[in-house]
């Protein structure tokens, strides 16, 4: 856990456990960026323990003495090796039983006579004590807010209300992303995907500033220049911003193949061609919100104006903000590319 940590860009320092005059966390990590700190607890289950609760490694963490919030790393010690579902509860079947058991603590743990305290609980499946004579299973994990209300795996709310709620938690979702990103050990020395590298296909994946057909606004076959670009896992699709030869830019999605997607999941960094600043995937509606803003955030109030010119509210818009432009901007971008898996006619690359 320390070394998930320390990739995600914090420092740590080791708590003083000789120390008997109280109980120590594991270490406290203090994140490059931002300069907050967390006191971290790592705990681990017996391994093939029956069922899937962690509440009594959470009681055992939340015992322990804070100075910080506290981040809590539960390994569950199952084999996470899933299905081809969609669905994480099918994909990790552990997972309910972990959240649940969590969740079912949140109102009745006490610690010495007193409510529990809050936690990041970080519940993770790494399973290479039990595969050692087997291919290395992955990593597999979710985190989860004991007593932290806006912090939950399956909450229902709306992009706005999901983009509100990750600011307080800035660090925390940093980390999650660094754990997504650094599963795999790289198997070629250059960086390029393995899948591309070592693959048949002879379907060329999209290039950032390669030229491409588009379908027009008025039927007829435009080109456009690929300049940003995410591969989408919920909607098998590669969302690509291009602009056109008049300047305009417009968005444009592509069927992802499974092969094709797992290569994303490997190098998201590289698989469009060249080293993007947009070294992620888009898991989620949130993901893809950070990729629209990292092209639009910093836009001038006239080109954001002209992009939504045929919004309804127009009128309404004209009194906003440059700023509160390119967020509404980007929602409405997010809202659209869910609603509206298939934006347009795949894309193909130009002569």
């Amino acid at each position: 856990m320390a070394a998930k940590v320390i990739q995600a860009g914090f420092s740590l320092h080791l708590e003083e456990e000789a120390d008997p005059s109280t109980s120590h966390c594991v270490f406290i990590a203090t994140h490059g960026r931002t300069g907050r700190s967390f006191s971290v607890e790592a705990k681990y289950r017996q391994l093939n323990k029956a069922g899937f609760g962690v509440s009594n490694q959470l009681h055992a963490a939340l015992s322990k003495a804070s100075q910080y919030p506290r981040i809590v790393f539960i390994d569950i010690n199952i084999d996470a090796r899933g299905t081809e579902s969609t669905n994480p509860f099918e994909v990790l079947p552990w997972l309910k039983g972990a959240l649940d058991s969590v969740r079912s603590r949140e109102q009745t743990m006490t610690i010495r006579g007193r409510p529990a305290p809050p936690a990041y609980v970080i519940v993770t499946s790494e399973p290479y004590l039990a595969c050692l004579d087997s291919p290395y299973a992955g990593l597999a994990f979710a985190a989860e807010g004991f007593k932290i209300a806006n912090f939950k795996v399956d909450s229902a709310i709306t992009i706005r209300e999901a983009r509100l709620a990750r600011e307080p938690h800035r660090e925390i979702y940093e980390l999650l992303a660094s754990m997504l990103q650094h599963q795999q050990i790289p198997v070629t020395f250059d960086g390029e995907i393995p899948e591309i590298a070592f693959g048949d296909s002879e379907e060329p994946r999209l290039i950032v500033g390669r030229e491409y057909w588009l379908p027009g606004a008025d039927g007829e076959d435009v080109v456009g220049v690929l300049e940003e670009a995410v591969a989408s896992p919920e909607s098998a699709r590669a969302i690509g911003v291009y602009r056109l030869a008049d300047g305009t830019q417009v968005l444009a999605t592509n069927p992802v193949t499974k092969s094709e997607d797992a290569a994303y999941r490997r190098h998201p960094e590289t698989f469009f061609g060249t080293i993007t600043r947009s070294a992620h995937r888009a898991n989620d509606p949130l993901d893809l919100y950070d990729f629209f803003f990292e092209t639009y955030g910093g836009a001038p109030r006239e080109q954001l104006m002209d992009l939504m010119k045929e919004e309804a509210d127009i009128e309404e818009l004209s009194g906003s903000t440059r700023e509160e432009l390119a967020i509404l901007y980007c929602e409405r971008m997010v809202e659209a590319a869910f609603r509206h898996a298939g934006l347009s006619k795949s894309t193909r690359k130009a002569p």
